[in-house]
């Protein structure tokens, strides 16, 4: 099907299944969550699929700043 659509051979399934998880990830779904709309047994799976790196630092910094702005009373 992947040839007939015109996908290049270097493309797999698993990238697209990767992109999507990625892309929930960085929108702020729930792990748990991703892991059951992927229909992976284990968190560790769906974690092993996510490539979102950047948004997960991302979200780290903005928790991070929230946190010292509410300790500071900003």
């Amino acid at each position: 099907m992947a040839r007939a659509a015109g996908i290049p051979s270097h493309i797999w399934n698993m990238d697209a299944r990767a992109g999507a998880i990625t892309e929930a990830e960085d929108a702020g779904a729930d792990l748990d969550h991703i892991r059951l709309a992927a229909a992976h047994s284990q968190a560790a799976t769906t974690q092993r699929y996510s490539r979102g790196a950047v948004g997960k630092s991302r979200r780290v910094a903005e928790l991070r700043l929230a946190h010292r702005a509410l300790r500071n009373g900003s």
